[in-house]
């Protein structure tokens, strides 16, 4: 199958296009061949979208005041959710 060309498009209209395509796969009213050309293009989103995130983390900055007052920028880092809040996490265990 010919992949559709998704590289102009936005975050937000990649992302609204597979919203659209999810809702539909959910509805389950669509035959085995459009489901599965609809899948095809709802994981070439998800790759754009998951591209168009990782760009917009790349440039992010943020700004520290250090000691004297002086604001700089300095790279914002995200830490991974797997590792965000590990310890707290068997704290709130009941057992």
């Amino acid at each position: 199958m010919k992949e559709k060309d998704f590289s102009q498009l936005s975050y937000e209209e990649a992302f609204s296009r597979l919203e659209r395509i999810v809702e539909a796969l959910e509805r389950g009213d669509q035959g085995l061949d459009e489901s599965l050309k609809l899948f095809e293009e709802g994981i070439q989103l998800s790759s754009i979208c998951n591209k168009r995130l990782n760009e917009a983390e790349a440039r992010l900055e943020k700004l520290v005041q250090d000691a004297s007052g002086h604001l700089r920028r300095e790279e914002f880092t995200v830490q991974p959710e797997e590792q965000a809040g590990e310890e707290n996490f068997q704290d709130d265990l009941p057992f």
